[in-house]
């Protein structure tokens, strides 16, 4: 409920509605809600810590789109990321 989401929709959740790769980067789009602030988050491993991608993104009621060059291409093996809310 914090991320604005309608609890009795199962559908209405906090979540990459969009993954796009585009060479050696990625674009991500998300659902935002007016009032909040949200980060990218990426890591290597699940059982590892997440760095934030970027600086926090403000919600604005549409989807925002955000661009990464996080390893795409690169020697690493896999990538997981999510999105956080911030406030």
């Amino acid at each position: 409920f914090l991320a604005g989401t309608d609890r009795r929709d199962p559908t209405d959740t906090l979540r990459i509605i969009a993954l796009e790769p585009s060479g050696y980067r990625l674009r991500f789009g998300f659902a935002t809600m007016p009032g909040h602030s949200y980060s990218l988050e990426s890591t290597g491993s699940l059982d590892a810590n997440w760095s934030v991608l970027g600086s926090p993104m403000p919600g604005n009621g549409s989807t925002v789109w955000v661009w990464t060059t996080n390893d795409v291409g690169s020697n690493v093996r896999q990538r997981f990321y999510r999105i956080k809310l911030n406030n």
